[in-house]
């Protein structure tokens, strides 16, 4: 699994610009110079490195939620809001959960949701580690496309 990072562009004010997630913020850096007009403001930038996908992407949801930066477009709608807090309950329940009976809480989540599931953990932990390659794939793809 990829390290990947989470990293906030401030502009000379220390006025919160942006706030994203990619496995190279260096690689990403560049896209935002050829395609956001605020990129010029930038002044300063922080960085901080995650073990996996998952737990950048809700560092990055509760920072712009919680942060409110300028340019950020997702995750500042109601919608994404209500998703968040949701999603925030089940992983209290999730974290209170005694380690030996969390797949089986997950397979429990995806019924409530009516979404097809692996039918046991040992399925469930393959799925999960099919859909990060995946994810990271995609992303490797998306950032070479961007470039």
């Amino acid at each position: 699994m990829k390290r990947t990072s989470l990293y906030r562009h401030y502009d000379a004010d220390g006025v919160l610009l942006y706030v994203g997630i990619a496995l190279n913020h260096v690689s990403r850096l560049s896209q935002h110079m050829a395609s956001a007009s605020w990129f010029y403001e930038i002044a300063r930038i922080e960085v901080e490195h995650f073990d996996s996908r998952l737990a950048a992407e809700t560092a990055e949801r509760i920072a712009i939620r919680d942060e409110r930066p300028l340019h950020n477009k997702a995750h500042v709608d109601g919608k994404a809001t209500l998703i968040e807090e949701c999603a925030d309950r089940i992983s209290g329940a999730f974290e209170e959960c005694p380690h030996e009976y969390r797949a089986h809480l997950l397979l429990v989540i995806w019924h409530l949701f009516g979404v097809s599931s692996p039918t046991s953990p040992t399925e469930l932990a393959d799925y999960v580690e099919r859909r990060r390659e995946e994810e990271a794939a995609k992303e490797l793809g998306d950032e070479g496309s961007r470039a």
